[in-house]
């Protein structure tokens, strides 16, 4: 069997659906064509893709409800997805994000922008997967292992408090990612405690300082949240 990342593109027009696959096949990956919502749903019960491209506008099941039964399958939560739609309107595109579309690309899109997409997700994919390992998480020396309740960095444990060791647990456990304020305020307290949301800046700022040269890899996501980002 290929070791080649697997590409679901659902796409009901048969032109596009064909630009994308020699596209992406020229680079390296393999790519199944699903040209209505139904069709891709009952593609997961054969296969996993790597990825997925999924249009909005659909026949039988529309890309939106497509999206929402990929996230609601517990296994398929971190399974990258960049929606693609004819659709430039900002409340599509919030629809797209606020069910946690990875990514977001327009028609007429560039072949050269939607291949690169493609390999950043599946690149920072392989990575979260590959740096946890039994719930521990392994990323350039620091070692973060919530069953021990610690974190170490070159063999040193970090003097962490509870809430920083969860932002730190939170952001690790979904590299790229961008996590929200509220997102983050949820993880540390569960929603109770919504003034939280005020303090998020300064402990994350705080765990910056304690990470060291590591603590770059904290990216501010302006407007928005966090993510991280191990510098290459």
């Amino acid at each position: 069997m290929s070791n080649k990342p697997l590409v679901l593109i659902v796409e009901d027009d048969s032109d596009i659906a064909t630009l994308i696959k020699i596209n992406l096949e020229n680079n390296g990956y393999r790519t199944c064509i699903a040209d209505d919502g139904q069709k891709a749903l009952d593609y997961f019960n054969k296969d996993t893709p790597s990825l997925v491209i999924l249009d909005i506008m659909l026949p039988e099941v529309n890309g939106i409800d497509v999206l929402k039964n990929i996230r609601f399958e517990r296994k398929l939560k971190n399974l990258p997805i960049i929606v693609v739609s004819a659709k430039s309107d900002e409340s599509d595109v919030l629809t797209g994000l606020e069910l946690e579309a990875d990514d977001y690309i327009t028609k007429p899109f560039s072949s050269k922008i939607l291949l690169a997409k493609v390999k950043s997700l599946i690149r920072k994919e392989t990575e979260r997967t590959a740096g946890v390992e039994g719930g521990v998480i392994n990323i350039l020396g620091l070692i973060y292992d919530p069953h021990k309740h610690t974190a170490t960095k070159d063999g040193a444990e970090i003097p962490l408090t509870a809430t920083e060791f969860t932002l730190l647990g939170t952001l690790l456990s979904e590299v790229g990612r961008t996590f929200s304020r509220e997102m983050l305020m949820d993880a540390v307290k569960g929603g109770a405690y919504y003034s939280l949301e005020r303090t998020i800046d300064v402990q994350i700022a705080s765990l910056r300082k304690k990470l060291g040269d590591l603590g770059s890899s904290i990216k501010t996501v302006w407007g928005v949240g966090y993510k991280w980002e191990s510098a290459k």
